[in-house]
């Protein structure tokens, strides 16, 4: 064999060594292949496999931490409420969203705190709006994912044993429960009522209902008289009496509480526009109502109950007459129709206060986003009604 033949078998077998060391490289190296990354599967090359079912590397999935599974939810369009059901960690968690839900980041109301309302989570919700009918919107969860877990608050030093969890509370309300004998000053505590945005509603002194004198707890009641709420949620704070104003002494524990929703119903006021120089102008009062979804036709009926106790004092009038019934009422593309009985009519005259029957009724229906005009008849009529 000459020296050029030996070179070449030589540099011919240098190369297929080479080749086989690629190869087995690339097929030691999985190159087509699957890898663990951050304790995800991520694609390397081209690999003929599907990516592993199994968890690679040390990752910890903690569901309540990371994600959620959103199975249902109970919405009221014209409150814009939504209980959301989030299945997370092997057990089943339920919110109650609204607008006055606090929220603390991102996307408007993407997120909300609902700490208080479920201890111990944060809870994100990303919103979708479908459009149902010409120009009214509904919105949804498409997604609700716990974001972090928070350290379950300290156990408290006191007890309350109304309201039960999820009780709604109306005013006046009877507060039952437990607090430390140093918290009572002359056999008193005081009890504090907060609505979800912070503004105070109510207050009311505790009267311990057995010896004071000791640092057990101590049984109390407080006759609770508060004003009408324009939240879901709010806080039910249990204070010490502090003569001495030292902040040892200055203690408080807080409940998260509910309330039943409201709406506004509209009367005229001698105050606010003395002499009603103009009948058709109306003013706001609360109302709380049972929850339905009838929401529109509740708010009705609040109004054709009348003024509250003290609510003349502060000048509210109404010119509806009593025994009104309402017969039907229908909302569609904005409009509500809405047909009561002859005692609306029923011995009514003049200009003004015709007008002012008119304002309350289509004040109250118009503050429901899907109202934007009222048609208001009397046994189908709505030509000849309602006349000077």
């Amino acid at each position: 064999m000459t020296t050029r033949n030996t070179f070449l078998v030589l540099m011919g077998g240098v190369l297929i060594l080479a080749l086989g060391f690629v190869l087995g490289a690339r097929l030691i190296g999985g190159e087509d292949n699957w890898i663990c990354d951050g304790g995800k599967w991520v694609k390397h090359g081209n690999p003929s496999a599907p990516a592993p079912t199994e968890k690679c590397g040390n990752a910890q999935n903690d569901d309540r931490k990371t994600s959620g599974v959103f199975v249902g939810f109970v919405q009221d369009t014209d409150f814009d409420t939504l209980i959301v059901k989030v299945e997370t960690g092997g057990q089943q968690l339920q919110f109650l969203l609204d607008e006055t839900t606090k929220v603390f980041a991102l996307n408007g109301r993407g997120i909300a705190d609902l700490r208080g309302l479920v201890k111990g989570y944060k809870v994100s919700v990303a919103w979708e709006e479908k459009e149902v009918s010409p120009g009214e919107m509904v919105s949804k969860a498409k997604e609700v994912r716990i974001i972090e877990e928070i350290k379950p608050a300290q156990v408290k030093e006191t007890r309350i044993d109304s309201p039960q969890p999820n009780e709604a509370m109306t005013s006046p309300y009877k507060v039952t429960g437990a607090m430390p004998g140093n918290w009572f000053f002359e056999a008193t505590a005081a009890v504090k009522l907060l609505d979800a945005n912070g503004k105070g509603l109510g207050f009311a002194h505790a009267q311990s209902k057995s010896n004071w004198m000791t640092n057990e707890l101590v049984p109390f009641e407080a006759t609770l008289k508060f004003d009408t709420p324009t939240t879901l949620t709010g806080t039910l704070i249990l204070q010490a009496d502090n003569p001495s104003g030292l902040p040892k002494n200055d203690k408080q524990e807080r409940y998260i509480v509910h309330f039943l929703p409201t709406v506004k119903i509209f009367f005229n006021n001698d105050k606010f526009d003395p002499n009603l120089m103009d009948c058709s102008k109306v003013y706001p009062v609360n109302r709380s109502i049972k929850p339905t979804l009838e929401v529109a036709r509740a708010a009705l009926e609040a109004l054709f109950k009348g003024l509250a106790v003290g609510e003349r004092n502060l000048g509210y009038l109404t010119n509806l007459n009593s025994g009104v019934k309402i017969q039907t009422l229908k909302i569609e593309n904005g409009v509500a129709k809405v047909d009561f009985s002859s005692e609306l009519e029923k011995a009514v005259g003049g200009s003004c206060r015709t007008a002012a029957i008119r304002a309350q009724i289509t004040e109250t229906l118009k503050q429901f986003p899907t109202v934007r005009e009222v048609i208001i008849s009397i046994n189908g009529r709505t030509e000849d009604i309602l006349q000077p």
